[in-house]
């Protein structure tokens, strides 16, 4: 029996139309998101299907949709009988996987996306931050670069997104020095990020502490699937960990790396999101893996084969 491991996405992988012809299809699609809009008062079918990339892409609305929808697709790839052995996310992905762990529900996770989005929000638009891409460059040495611009926490290096691919948040002051300096070494690339993936480190504390209050309106329960964390080795399984490690996990850097390598152990890796996200990176970590995106019709198909001819072998 194949071991498989599903992997969500975070910010960035939206766009409007996602999802759509599985929900056209799909009771199961249908019912999740019919159960939002009864939670949050908010036409989730008009914006994942119907609005603007603008509208789409605002922090409050990509975050839940986001969310939203892949919670859509585990339900329905589970229907499908794929039944993970681990579950993770990359950013507010984090947030789907603990909903397909079995430690919160789909309201619970709307109502604190709901209020981090808010908080994050004021943060980006009271202070005057951005992010770019690094790559092409090891993380020892861009570690010790970051540290000489850092000026008392002001930047950082918030996502590893693999072994010489970083994103770096920071006051904008600070982030030009950097760029000033990393354009002069050959080789390393550097590109704008949007600051909405998250800034993953002592500049998101603020809204870590208004989040703290409303984790206490939710029963996180010990997972039936257990979820990989970014920073952390090994598996959070009690609800106690998840809630007690969430706030801690806005302020720590968001180690995508570390993820992939905990993810040797897996034959199987299915990205569950909008659109393809985080597999091209983990077949270069994993090419004699299996690794799969669900998240339309074609995909379904895919997997309908793999796992039919699985069980059929069995």
């Amino acid at each position: 029996m194949k071991k498989i491991a599903l992997i969500f996405p975070g910010y960035g992988s939206q766009y409007v139309g996602m999802g759509k012809d599985l929900y056209d299809e799909y009771r199961t699609m249908q019912e999740l998101f019919e159960e939002a809009y009864s939670c949050q008062n908010l036409n989730f079918v008009k914006l994942c299907f119907a609005s603007s990339d603008q509208d789409l892409a605002e922090i409050v609305n990509a975050f839940q949709s986001i969310f939203l929808l892949c919670c859509a697709l585990f339900n329905l790839l589970k229907e499908l009988g794929v039944n993970p052995d681990v579950v993770t996310g990359q950013g507010i992905g984090y947030f789907a996987s603990l909903f397909a762990g079995g430690s919160i529900t789909l309201p619970d996770g709307l109502y604190l996306l709901n209020k981090l989005a808010t908080f994050y929000e004021k943060i980006l638009d009271n202070e005057n931050l951005g992010m770019i891409e690094v790559s092409e460059i090891s993380r020892i040495e861009l570690e010790k670069i970051v540290e000489k611009f850092a000026d008392d926490n002001k930047l950082a290096i918030a996502v590893f997104k693999s072994k010489n691919d970083f994103l770096v948040g920071g006051y904008k002051e600070q982030l030009n020095k950097l760029e000033d300096f990393l354009e002069k070494i050959e080789g390393v690339e550097i590109s704008e990020a949007p600051t909405e993936v998250g800034l993953y480190s002592d500049l998101m504390e603020e809204a870590a502490k208004q989040l703290q209050v409303y984790l206490e309106k939710v029963d996180f329960k010990d997972v039936e699937t257990p979820v990989i964390v970014a920073g952390r080795t090994g598996f959070l399984t009690t609800g106690q960990e998840i809630k007690d490690d969430l706030i801690e996990s806005l302020t720590r850097p968001f180690d995508w790396d570390q993820v992939l390598d905990e993810l040797k152990e897996y034959d199987v890796i299915i990205e569950v999101g909008p659109r393809s996200k985080l597999s091209d990176v983990v077949k270069k970590y994993y090419p004699e893996k299996i690794v799969l995106t669900f998240g339309n019709k074609a995909d379904v198909e895919r997997i309908k084969k793999l796992f039919g001819a699985e069980q059929n072998s069995e």
